[in-house]
Protein backbone atom coordinates (compact mmCIF):
# COMPACT_ATOMS: atom_id res chain seq x y z
CA UNK A 1 0.00 0.00 0.00
CA UNK A 2 1.36 3.41 -0.94
CA UNK A 3 2.01 6.08 1.68
CA UNK A 4 -0.68 8.31 0.12
CA UNK A 5 -3.29 5.57 0.29
CA UNK A 6 -2.27 4.65 3.84
CA UNK A 7 -2.72 8.24 5.03
CA UNK A 8 -6.04 8.49 3.16
CA UNK A 9 -7.35 5.28 4.71
CA UNK A 10 -6.51 6.63 8.16
CA UNK A 11 -8.48 9.77 7.41
CA UNK A 12 -5.40 12.01 7.39
CA UNK A 13 -6.49 13.66 4.13
CA UNK A 14 -4.48 16.87 4.45
CA UNK A 15 -1.25 14.90 4.93
CA UNK A 16 -2.18 12.56 2.08
CA UNK A 17 -2.86 15.58 -0.12
CA UNK A 18 0.49 17.25 0.62
CA UNK A 19 2.40 14.02 0.05
CA UNK A 20 0.49 13.42 -3.19
CA UNK A 21 1.34 16.89 -4.50
CA UNK A 22 5.02 16.30 -3.83
CA UNK A 23 5.11 12.81 -5.37
CA UNK A 24 3.17 13.90 -8.48
CA UNK A 25 5.72 16.67 -9.00
CA UNK A 26 8.65 14.30 -8.53
CA UNK A 27 7.14 11.32 -10.41
CA UNK A 28 4.91 12.89 -13.10
CA UNK A 29 4.60 9.61 -15.05
CA UNK A 30 3.73 7.34 -12.13
CA UNK A 31 0.09 6.38 -12.75
CA UNK A 32 -0.32 4.78 -9.32
CA UNK A 33 0.73 7.98 -7.56
CA UNK A 34 -1.68 9.94 -9.74
CA UNK A 35 -4.54 7.58 -8.92
CA UNK A 36 -3.97 7.71 -5.18
CA UNK A 37 -3.66 11.48 -5.27
CA UNK A 38 -6.86 11.78 -7.36
CA UNK A 39 -8.89 9.77 -4.88
CA UNK A 40 -7.52 11.88 -2.03
CA UNK A 41 -8.71 14.96 -3.89
CA UNK A 42 -12.08 13.26 -4.40
CA UNK A 43 -12.46 12.71 -0.65
CA UNK A 44 -11.54 16.35 -0.02
CA UNK A 45 -14.14 17.42 -2.58
CA UNK A 46 -16.79 15.52 -0.60
CA UNK A 47 -15.72 17.41 2.53
CA UNK A 48 -15.88 20.69 0.62
CA UNK A 49 -19.48 19.95 -0.32
CA UNK A 50 -20.27 19.06 3.28
CA UNK A 51 -18.73 22.34 4.46
CA UNK A 52 -20.20 24.30 1.51
CA UNK A 53 -16.70 25.45 0.59
CA UNK A 54 -17.06 26.31 -3.10
CA UNK A 55 -13.44 27.32 -3.60
CA UNK A 56 -11.95 24.21 -1.97
CA UNK A 57 -13.98 21.96 -4.24
CA UNK A 58 -12.80 23.75 -7.39
CA UNK A 59 -9.15 23.68 -6.28
CA UNK A 60 -9.26 19.89 -5.73
CA UNK A 61 -11.05 19.33 -9.04
CA UNK A 62 -8.39 21.41 -10.78
CA UNK A 63 -5.74 19.27 -9.09
CA UNK A 64 -7.24 16.16 -10.69
CA UNK A 65 -7.52 17.89 -14.07
CA UNK A 66 -3.85 18.92 -13.92
CA UNK A 67 -2.82 15.25 -13.85
CA UNK A 68 -4.19 14.63 -17.37
CA UNK A 69 -5.24 11.12 -16.48
CA UNK A 70 -5.98 8.71 -19.36
CA UNK A 71 -9.60 8.33 -20.45
CA UNK A 72 -9.68 4.70 -19.35
CA UNK A 73 -9.76 5.62 -15.64
CA UNK A 74 -13.29 4.24 -15.50
CA UNK A 75 -13.96 4.10 -11.76
CA UNK A 76 -12.91 7.70 -11.16
CA UNK A 77 -14.39 8.79 -14.47
CA UNK A 78 -17.79 7.40 -13.47
CA UNK A 79 -17.66 8.90 -9.97
CA UNK A 80 -16.67 12.45 -10.93
CA UNK A 81 -19.86 13.48 -12.81
CA UNK A 82 -22.02 12.61 -9.80
CA UNK A 83 -20.00 14.69 -7.33
CA UNK A 84 -19.75 17.54 -9.86
CA UNK A 85 -23.55 17.47 -10.19
CA UNK A 86 -23.92 17.53 -6.42
CA UNK A 87 -21.64 20.57 -6.16
CA UNK A 88 -23.44 22.30 -9.04
CA UNK A 89 -26.84 21.91 -7.38
CA UNK A 90 -25.39 23.33 -4.17
CA UNK A 91 -23.84 26.37 -5.86
CA UNK A 92 -26.57 27.66 -8.20
CA UNK A 93 -29.18 30.22 -7.34
CA UNK A 94 -31.80 32.43 -8.95
CA UNK A 95 -29.23 34.63 -10.67
CA UNK A 96 -28.79 33.46 -14.30
CA UNK A 97 -25.45 35.27 -14.72
CA UNK A 98 -23.97 33.61 -11.63
CA UNK A 99 -25.28 30.22 -12.76
CA UNK A 100 -23.81 30.58 -16.25
CA UNK A 101 -20.42 31.50 -14.78
CA UNK A 102 -20.57 28.53 -12.41
CA UNK A 103 -21.44 26.10 -15.21
CA UNK A 104 -18.72 27.49 -17.48
CA UNK A 105 -16.15 27.21 -14.69
CA UNK A 106 -17.03 23.56 -14.22
CA UNK A 107 -16.99 22.77 -17.96
CA UNK A 108 -13.61 24.44 -18.47
CA UNK A 109 -12.10 22.13 -15.87
CA UNK A 110 -14.02 19.10 -17.17
CA UNK A 111 -12.14 19.22 -20.48
CA UNK A 112 -9.12 17.67 -18.75
CA UNK A 113 -10.96 15.13 -16.62
CA UNK A 114 -11.27 11.39 -17.47
CA UNK A 115 -15.09 11.58 -17.50
CA UNK A 116 -16.75 8.44 -18.83
CA UNK A 117 -18.99 9.46 -21.72
CA UNK A 118 -21.58 8.19 -22.31
CA UNK A 119 -22.54 7.13 -18.80
CA UNK A 120 -25.38 7.52 -16.33
CA UNK A 121 -23.38 10.09 -14.38
CA UNK A 122 -22.57 12.18 -17.45
CA UNK A 123 -26.24 12.21 -18.45
CA UNK A 124 -27.31 13.23 -14.95
CA UNK A 125 -24.73 16.05 -14.88
CA UNK A 126 -25.69 17.38 -18.32
CA UNK A 127 -29.38 17.12 -17.50
CA UNK A 128 -28.74 19.30 -14.45
CA UNK A 129 -26.77 21.80 -16.54
CA UNK A 130 -29.63 21.86 -19.06
CA UNK A 131 -32.19 22.67 -16.37
CA UNK A 132 -30.00 25.38 -14.82
CA UNK A 133 -29.25 27.30 -18.05
CA UNK A 134 -32.46 26.61 -19.99
CA UNK A 135 -34.00 29.85 -21.24
CA UNK A 136 -30.79 31.88 -21.01
CA UNK A 137 -29.04 33.43 -24.01
CA UNK A 138 -25.94 31.35 -23.20
CA UNK A 139 -27.69 28.01 -23.66
CA UNK A 140 -26.30 27.36 -27.15
CA UNK A 141 -22.79 28.47 -26.16
CA UNK A 142 -22.72 26.04 -23.26
CA UNK A 143 -24.29 23.14 -25.20
CA UNK A 144 -21.76 23.67 -27.97
CA UNK A 145 -19.03 22.99 -25.42
CA UNK A 146 -20.78 19.78 -24.41
CA UNK A 147 -21.83 18.64 -27.88
CA UNK A 148 -24.54 16.09 -28.70
CA UNK A 149 -22.58 12.83 -28.76
CA UNK A 150 -22.78 12.05 -25.03
CA UNK A 151 -26.30 10.62 -24.95
CA UNK A 152 -27.07 7.01 -24.06
CA UNK A 153 -29.98 5.03 -25.52
CA UNK A 154 -31.91 5.85 -22.33
CA UNK A 155 -31.60 9.58 -23.01
CA UNK A 156 -33.69 9.17 -26.16
CA UNK A 157 -36.54 7.47 -24.32
CA UNK A 158 -39.35 9.17 -22.36
CA UNK A 159 -39.11 8.79 -18.62
CA UNK A 160 -41.89 6.96 -16.80
CA UNK A 161 -42.86 8.16 -13.34
CA UNK A 162 -44.12 5.61 -10.87
CA UNK A 163 -47.88 5.81 -10.18
CA UNK A 164 -48.38 8.40 -12.93
CA UNK A 165 -49.87 7.86 -16.37
CA UNK A 166 -48.00 10.64 -18.12
CA UNK A 167 -44.39 10.31 -19.16
CA UNK A 168 -41.68 12.97 -19.12
CA UNK A 169 -40.33 13.88 -22.54
CA UNK A 170 -36.96 12.33 -23.36
CA UNK A 171 -33.86 14.32 -22.42
CA UNK A 172 -32.82 14.42 -26.09
CA UNK A 173 -36.07 16.09 -27.13
CA UNK A 174 -35.94 18.50 -24.18
CA UNK A 175 -32.46 19.62 -25.21
CA UNK A 176 -33.54 19.90 -28.85
CA UNK A 177 -36.38 22.25 -27.88
CA UNK A 178 -34.28 24.42 -25.55
CA UNK A 179 -31.45 24.73 -28.09
CA UNK A 180 -33.87 25.52 -30.92
CA UNK A 181 -35.61 28.26 -28.98
CA UNK A 182 -32.34 29.95 -28.06
CA UNK A 183 -30.96 29.65 -31.60
CA UNK A 184 -34.16 31.07 -33.11
CA UNK A 185 -33.95 34.06 -30.78
CA UNK A 186 -30.27 34.55 -31.63
CA UNK A 187 -31.03 34.56 -35.36
CA UNK A 188 -34.04 36.84 -34.95
CA UNK A 189 -32.00 39.33 -32.92
CA UNK A 190 -29.34 39.48 -35.63
CA UNK A 191 -31.83 39.87 -38.45
CA UNK A 192 -33.76 42.56 -36.58
CA UNK A 193 -30.64 44.49 -35.62
CA UNK A 194 -29.06 44.21 -39.08
CA UNK A 195 -32.22 44.18 -41.19
CA UNK A 196 -31.75 42.45 -44.51
CA UNK A 197 -34.12 40.73 -46.93
CA UNK A 198 -31.60 37.95 -47.56
CA UNK A 199 -32.05 36.44 -44.09
CA UNK A 200 -28.28 36.49 -43.59
CA UNK A 201 -26.79 35.87 -40.17
CA UNK A 202 -23.34 36.12 -38.61
CA UNK A 203 -20.81 33.45 -39.71
CA UNK A 204 -20.47 32.01 -36.20
CA UNK A 205 -24.24 31.64 -35.92
CA UNK A 206 -24.41 30.11 -39.40
CA UNK A 207 -21.82 27.52 -38.39
CA UNK A 208 -23.79 26.76 -35.22
CA UNK A 209 -27.00 26.47 -37.25
CA UNK A 210 -25.43 24.13 -39.82
CA UNK A 211 -24.13 21.82 -37.09
CA UNK A 212 -27.43 21.80 -35.24
CA UNK A 213 -29.48 21.15 -38.40
CA UNK A 214 -27.40 18.02 -39.01
CA UNK A 215 -28.19 16.75 -35.52
CA UNK A 216 -31.87 17.66 -35.55
CA UNK A 217 -32.28 16.03 -38.98
CA UNK A 218 -30.67 12.85 -37.64
CA UNK A 219 -32.94 13.05 -34.58
CA UNK A 220 -36.05 13.29 -36.78
CA UNK A 221 -34.96 10.31 -38.87
CA UNK A 222 -34.07 8.13 -35.88
CA UNK A 223 -37.04 9.13 -33.72
CA UNK A 224 -40.10 9.87 -35.90
CA UNK A 225 -42.24 9.50 -32.78
CA UNK A 226 -40.93 12.83 -31.47
CA UNK A 227 -43.27 15.77 -31.90
CA UNK A 228 -41.14 18.89 -31.66
CA UNK A 229 -37.89 18.42 -33.62
CA UNK A 230 -39.78 18.65 -36.93
CA UNK A 231 -41.60 21.75 -35.73
CA UNK A 232 -38.41 23.53 -34.69
CA UNK A 233 -36.48 22.49 -37.77
CA UNK A 234 -39.26 24.02 -39.85
CA UNK A 235 -39.14 27.18 -37.73
CA UNK A 236 -35.39 27.46 -38.27
CA UNK A 237 -35.73 26.94 -42.03
CA UNK A 238 -38.50 29.55 -42.12
CA UNK A 239 -36.38 32.03 -40.17
CA UNK A 240 -33.49 31.74 -42.68
CA UNK A 241 -35.75 31.94 -45.74
CA UNK A 242 -35.75 28.28 -46.87
CA UNK A 243 -39.52 27.98 -47.28
CA UNK A 244 -39.15 25.58 -50.20
CA UNK A 245 -37.88 22.84 -47.89
CA UNK A 246 -40.64 23.20 -45.31
CA UNK A 247 -43.66 21.74 -47.11
CA UNK A 248 -41.87 18.46 -47.83
CA UNK A 249 -40.66 18.33 -44.23
CA UNK A 250 -44.03 19.13 -42.68
CA UNK A 251 -46.41 17.11 -44.87
CA UNK A 252 -46.18 13.76 -42.99
CA UNK A 253 -46.05 15.63 -39.68
CA UNK A 254 -49.20 17.66 -40.39
CA UNK A 255 -51.00 14.50 -41.46
CA UNK A 256 -50.15 12.94 -38.09
CA UNK A 257 -50.97 16.07 -36.05
CA UNK A 258 -53.86 17.39 -38.16
CA UNK A 259 -55.89 18.38 -35.10
CA UNK A 260 -53.14 20.63 -33.72
CA UNK A 261 -53.58 24.26 -34.75
CA UNK A 262 -49.91 25.15 -34.70
CA UNK A 263 -48.88 22.69 -37.43
CA UNK A 264 -51.29 24.38 -39.86
CA UNK A 265 -50.19 27.82 -38.67
CA UNK A 266 -46.54 26.96 -39.33
CA UNK A 267 -47.43 25.59 -42.76
CA UNK A 268 -49.30 28.81 -43.56
CA UNK A 269 -46.36 30.94 -42.48
CA UNK A 270 -44.05 28.93 -44.73
CA UNK A 271 -46.11 29.65 -47.88
CA UNK A 272 -47.29 33.14 -46.99
CA UNK A 273 -44.81 34.97 -49.22
CA UNK A 274 -45.51 32.82 -52.28
CA UNK A 275 -49.26 32.09 -52.07
CA UNK A 276 -51.58 34.24 -49.97
CA UNK A 277 -54.65 32.15 -50.75
CA UNK A 278 -52.94 28.95 -49.65
CA UNK A 279 -51.63 30.64 -46.51
CA UNK A 280 -55.12 31.87 -45.65
CA UNK A 281 -56.47 28.35 -46.18
CA UNK A 282 -53.83 26.99 -43.76
CA UNK A 283 -54.73 29.64 -41.19
CA UNK A 284 -58.43 28.82 -41.58
CA UNK A 285 -57.66 25.14 -41.06
CA UNK A 286 -55.66 26.07 -37.95
CA UNK A 287 -58.48 28.20 -36.58
CA UNK A 288 -60.98 25.40 -37.17
CA UNK A 289 -59.03 22.99 -34.97
CA UNK A 290 -60.86 22.16 -31.73
CA UNK A 291 -60.30 23.21 -28.13
CA UNK A 292 -57.81 26.03 -28.43
CA UNK A 293 -56.94 28.43 -25.63
CA UNK A 294 -57.57 31.90 -27.03
CA UNK A 295 -54.32 33.29 -25.65
CA UNK A 296 -52.42 30.75 -27.76
CA UNK A 297 -53.94 31.77 -31.09
CA UNK A 298 -53.96 35.58 -31.03
CA UNK A 299 -50.98 35.73 -33.41
CA UNK A 300 -52.72 33.26 -35.69
CA UNK A 301 -55.91 35.36 -35.73
CA UNK A 302 -53.97 38.51 -36.61
CA UNK A 303 -52.02 36.77 -39.38
CA UNK A 304 -55.28 35.47 -40.84
CA UNK A 305 -56.88 38.92 -40.54
CA UNK A 306 -54.06 40.54 -42.48
CA UNK A 307 -54.54 38.21 -45.46
CA UNK A 308 -58.34 38.40 -45.21
CA UNK A 309 -58.11 42.17 -45.56
CA UNK A 310 -55.70 41.89 -48.50
CA UNK A 311 -58.18 39.64 -50.28
CA UNK A 312 -61.20 41.78 -49.57
CA UNK A 313 -62.79 39.83 -46.73
CA UNK A 314 -63.10 42.92 -44.55
CA UNK A 315 -65.90 41.81 -42.22
CA UNK A 316 -64.10 38.56 -41.49
CA UNK A 317 -60.81 40.39 -40.96
CA UNK A 318 -62.37 42.77 -38.44
CA UNK A 319 -63.92 39.81 -36.61
CA UNK A 320 -60.49 38.24 -36.14
CA UNK A 321 -58.83 41.52 -35.08
CA UNK A 322 -61.49 42.38 -32.52
CA UNK A 323 -61.41 38.87 -31.06
CA UNK A 324 -57.61 38.88 -30.80
CA UNK A 325 -57.48 42.37 -29.33
CA UNK A 326 -60.01 41.52 -26.62
CA UNK A 327 -57.91 38.53 -25.61
CA UNK A 328 -54.69 40.56 -25.58
CA UNK A 329 -56.22 43.29 -23.44
CA UNK A 330 -57.73 40.88 -20.93
CA UNK A 331 -54.59 38.70 -20.75
CA UNK A 332 -51.74 41.21 -21.02
CA UNK A 333 -53.32 44.66 -20.97
CA UNK A 334 -51.94 45.73 -24.37
CA UNK A 335 -52.41 45.15 -28.10
CA UNK A 336 -49.95 44.21 -30.84
CA UNK A 337 -48.36 46.46 -33.46
CA UNK A 338 -50.00 44.44 -36.24
CA UNK A 339 -53.42 44.86 -34.66
CA UNK A 340 -52.88 48.62 -34.33
CA UNK A 341 -51.76 48.82 -37.95
CA UNK A 342 -54.80 46.94 -39.25
CA UNK A 343 -57.21 48.97 -37.10
CA UNK A 344 -55.83 52.19 -38.57
CA UNK A 345 -56.87 51.13 -42.10
CA UNK A 346 -59.94 52.69 -43.72
CA UNK A 347 -61.57 49.35 -44.45
CA UNK A 348 -61.60 48.46 -40.73
CA UNK A 349 -63.97 51.31 -39.88
CA UNK A 350 -66.32 50.37 -42.73
CA UNK A 351 -66.34 46.66 -41.86
CA UNK A 352 -68.84 44.97 -39.56
CA UNK A 353 -67.62 42.41 -37.08
CA UNK A 354 -69.51 39.11 -37.04
CA UNK A 355 -70.25 36.66 -34.27
CA UNK A 356 -67.54 34.31 -35.56
CA UNK A 357 -65.90 33.10 -38.76
CA UNK A 358 -66.60 29.37 -38.44
CA UNK A 359 -68.43 29.12 -41.76
CA UNK A 360 -65.62 31.07 -43.45
CA UNK A 361 -63.02 28.64 -42.09
CA UNK A 362 -64.96 25.66 -43.40
CA UNK A 363 -65.33 27.22 -46.83
CA UNK A 364 -61.60 27.98 -47.13
CA UNK A 365 -59.89 24.85 -45.76
CA UNK A 366 -59.81 22.92 -49.03
CA UNK A 367 -56.53 24.32 -50.42
CA UNK A 368 -54.65 23.50 -47.24
CA UNK A 369 -56.10 20.02 -46.96
CA UNK A 370 -55.36 19.29 -50.62
CA UNK A 371 -51.75 20.45 -50.19
CA UNK A 372 -51.19 17.99 -47.36
CA UNK A 373 -53.27 15.04 -48.46
CA UNK A 374 -53.40 15.13 -52.26
CA UNK A 375 -50.12 13.26 -52.74
CA UNK A 376 -51.53 10.23 -50.84
CA UNK A 377 -55.04 10.29 -52.26
CA UNK A 378 -56.77 7.28 -53.74
CA UNK A 379 -59.83 7.15 -55.98
CA UNK A 380 -62.68 5.16 -54.44
CA UNK A 381 -66.12 4.13 -55.63
CA UNK A 382 -69.05 4.04 -53.19
CA UNK A 383 -70.65 0.62 -53.66
CA UNK A 384 -73.16 0.47 -50.80
CA UNK A 385 -74.60 2.88 -48.22
CA UNK A 386 -76.25 1.89 -44.93
CA UNK A 387 -78.03 5.10 -43.98
CA UNK A 388 -79.23 3.73 -40.63
CA UNK A 389 -75.71 3.03 -39.39
CA UNK A 390 -74.00 5.78 -41.43
CA UNK A 391 -71.72 3.21 -43.03
CA UNK A 392 -70.51 3.26 -46.63
CA UNK A 393 -68.74 0.48 -48.53
CA UNK A 394 -66.11 1.39 -51.11
CA UNK A 395 -63.97 -0.12 -53.82
CA UNK A 396 -60.42 0.98 -54.56
CA UNK A 397 -58.56 0.98 -57.87
CA UNK A 398 -56.70 -2.23 -57.00
CA UNK A 399 -60.04 -4.01 -56.44
CA UNK A 400 -59.61 -3.91 -52.68
CA UNK A 401 -62.73 -2.99 -50.79
CA UNK A 402 -63.64 -1.79 -47.35
CA UNK A 403 -66.10 0.31 -45.42
CA UNK A 404 -66.08 3.42 -43.23
CA UNK A 405 -68.33 5.50 -41.04
CA UNK A 406 -69.31 8.79 -42.62
CA UNK A 407 -70.96 10.15 -39.47
CA UNK A 408 -69.63 13.69 -38.76
CA UNK A 409 -67.46 13.37 -41.86
CA UNK A 410 -69.73 13.99 -44.85
CA UNK A 411 -72.06 16.99 -44.87
CA UNK A 412 -74.17 15.20 -47.45
CA UNK A 413 -74.25 11.39 -47.16
CA UNK A 414 -72.46 9.60 -50.00
CA UNK A 415 -74.47 7.77 -52.62
CA UNK A 416 -73.91 4.50 -54.44
CA UNK A 417 -71.91 5.08 -57.59
CA UNK A 418 -70.25 8.32 -56.44
CA UNK A 419 -66.50 8.72 -56.79
CA UNK A 420 -64.27 10.34 -54.19
CA UNK A 421 -60.62 11.19 -53.83
CA UNK A 422 -59.71 10.08 -50.34
CA UNK A 423 -56.86 9.38 -47.96
CA UNK A 424 -57.65 6.09 -46.25
CA UNK A 425 -56.07 4.88 -43.05
CA UNK A 426 -56.34 1.18 -42.45
CA UNK A 427 -56.46 0.27 -38.77
CA UNK A 428 -54.44 -2.86 -37.89
CA UNK A 429 -56.71 -5.50 -36.43
CA UNK A 430 -59.85 -3.60 -37.39
CA UNK A 431 -62.08 -4.11 -40.40
CA UNK A 432 -63.34 -0.54 -40.57
CA UNK A 433 -61.23 2.09 -42.35
CA UNK A 434 -60.71 5.72 -41.39
CA UNK A 435 -61.15 8.45 -43.99
CA UNK A 436 -58.63 11.14 -43.06
CA UNK A 437 -59.51 13.41 -45.99
CA UNK A 438 -61.93 13.27 -48.89
CA UNK A 439 -63.13 15.32 -51.81
CA UNK A 440 -65.80 14.46 -54.35
CA UNK A 441 -64.27 13.57 -57.70
CA UNK A 442 -65.61 15.74 -60.52
CA UNK A 443 -64.04 14.04 -63.56
CA UNK A 444 -65.65 11.82 -66.15
CA UNK A 445 -66.58 8.41 -64.65
CA UNK A 446 -65.70 6.52 -67.85
CA UNK A 447 -62.12 7.69 -67.47
CA UNK A 448 -61.74 5.74 -64.21
CA UNK A 449 -61.26 1.98 -63.69
CA UNK A 450 -64.70 1.81 -62.09
CA UNK A 451 -66.82 2.67 -65.13
CA UNK A 452 -66.88 1.82 -68.81
CA UNK A 453 -69.21 2.42 -71.73
CA UNK A 454 -70.90 -0.73 -73.04
CA UNK A 455 -72.58 -1.03 -76.39
CA UNK A 456 -74.27 -4.20 -77.65
CA UNK A 457 -77.30 -6.41 -77.62
CA UNK A 458 -78.71 -7.50 -74.32
CA UNK A 459 -79.08 -11.23 -73.78
CA UNK A 460 -81.91 -12.32 -71.47
CA UNK A 461 -82.38 -16.08 -71.19
CA UNK A 462 -85.87 -17.55 -71.22
CA UNK A 463 -87.46 -17.48 -67.80
CA UNK A 464 -84.80 -15.16 -66.37
CA UNK A 465 -85.33 -11.60 -65.14
CA UNK A 466 -81.69 -10.54 -65.52
CA UNK A 467 -79.41 -10.23 -68.51
CA UNK A 468 -75.93 -9.52 -69.88
CA UNK A 469 -74.36 -7.16 -72.38
CA UNK A 470 -70.87 -8.35 -73.34
CA UNK A 471 -70.58 -10.22 -70.01
CA UNK A 472 -71.74 -7.16 -68.05
CA UNK A 473 -74.54 -8.05 -65.65
CA UNK A 474 -77.84 -6.19 -66.05
CA UNK A 475 -79.92 -6.24 -62.85
CA UNK A 476 -83.62 -7.16 -62.92
CA UNK A 477 -84.58 -3.74 -61.55
CA UNK A 478 -82.88 -1.99 -64.46
CA UNK A 479 -84.45 -4.33 -67.05
CA UNK A 480 -87.85 -3.63 -65.56
CA UNK A 481 -87.31 0.11 -65.26
CA UNK A 482 -86.02 0.54 -68.83
CA UNK A 483 -88.38 -2.12 -70.25
CA UNK A 484 -85.48 -3.95 -71.90
CA UNK A 485 -86.04 -7.08 -73.99
CA UNK A 486 -83.83 -9.86 -75.26
CA UNK A 487 -81.73 -8.84 -78.28
CA UNK A 488 -82.34 -5.13 -77.86
CA UNK A 489 -79.41 -2.84 -78.78
CA UNK A 490 -78.27 -0.97 -75.67
CA UNK A 491 -75.60 1.67 -75.01
CA UNK A 492 -74.91 2.54 -71.40
CA UNK A 493 -72.37 3.39 -68.70
CA UNK A 494 -71.54 0.35 -66.56
CA UNK A 495 -70.28 0.48 -62.98
CA UNK A 496 -67.75 -2.05 -61.75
Amino acid sequence: MSDIRHLRNEGRLDEAYQLGKELCANEPDNIWVKRDFSWTCYDLMKLAIRDKDKTAFIVRLQDIASLHLPKDEEILGNALPWIMRQWLLQNTNNNPVDNINTVNQLLDIAQNLPLQIPSAGASALINTIHRIIKGTSSYCDILDKIGFNWMRAEDYQPLSIENQRNKIMSLAEQICIAYSKTLLQEIENQQTHNYNPEHTIEPSTQKRLDTFLLWITWLIEQHPEYTYPIYYKARLLLRIGKQDQIIQLLTPFVQKKAKEFWVWQLLGESVQQQDKSLALSCFCKALSCPAQKEAMIVNLRESAAEIMAQQGFFNEARTEIDTAENVRLSSWGKTSKLSQKLKSSEWYHRANAQKDNKNFYTAHCDLAESLIYASNKELILITYVNSEKNIANFLKENDKNGFFSYRNLFKIPPMIGELYEAVIQESPGKLISIIKWHRKWDGKPQETPFYKIIDGKIKISNGKNFGFINQVFIAPSLIQKEKLSNGQQVSSLAMR
